[in-house]
Order: C-alpha cells, then structure tokens, then sequence
C-alpha cells in the first residue's frame, strides 16, 4: 500500500512523474498495526476558479478541493490526497479503488493514469431560453 505526497510546481499545475520512494511509515488499523511505504508521485491537477474560490482537481483519484487562494487549494489538495490515501489503506480498499481509477500496479507501488492530452472542446448543447 502506498499513500501519496504531492509535489507541485510554481504555476499550480503538478505533472505526472515517477514516483520516489521516502520512509516507511506505520499507523494503527482496526487493533493492528499496518506498515506502508511512504511516496511522493507528481498527479495532474487542474485548478479553475468557481466564484472566490480556486478548485483543485486531479482526473487519476477524481479527487478535489478548494481553497480561497491558489496556495490555499493546492495545500488542501495535497492534504485531501493523504487523507484519501489513509482512508483506502484502513478500509483495506486500495487496490480495489485504484484499479477501477485505471491505476496500475508496478511491483512494490503503484502508477496513476497517464493524462495524453488536455484540452477545451465546444460542443452544442439545449439550453433553456
């Protein structure tokens, strides 16, 4: 089981990368005792503006947050990751929620989908007038 760190760069966007190992870290789970390796892997990550506020999502754990500032929503964004990370690796679900996200696994660790392209697109659709 791996949680994730992420890394992010200046203009908020975070490039998918390899992963590099850290520690090993351990962590109470239903009266055991779980080891697991701690990583840093770089994710995609989107940030739109809705309002105040600055959306921060990633397409390879569907997963977002937001924050008042660009900083703010990226800082949230790295802290909902963990927590989205520790929550698989105690309810025992993280290959499961991984696969079905189009992870793979790759020996001791896993790789997040790669994003080949990001793009707007215009589309026509019904609107009430």
């Amino acid at each position: 089981f791996v949680s994730l760190i992420l890394e992010q760069n200046l203009a908020g966007v975070v490039e998918p990368g390899a992963v590099k190992k850290t520690n090993l870290l351990r962590f109470n789970c239903k009266q055991s005792i779980i080891t697991y390796m701690q990583v840093g892997i770089k994710l995609p990550v989107q940030i739109t503006k809705q309002g105040k506020r600055f959306i921060a999502w990633t397409p390879v754990l569907d997963l977002s947050t937001s924050g008042r500032t660009i900083k703010e929503a990226q800082r949230r964004f790295g802290e909902a990751v963990r927590l989205f990370m520790e929550e698989l690796i105690e309810a025992g679900t993280t290959e499961q929620v991984l696969s079905e996200l189009g992870w793979k696994r790759v020996q001791r660790s896993w790789e997040p989908p790669k994003v080949v392209k990001h793009q707007t697109v215009n589309v026509s659709v019904p609107m009430m007038a």
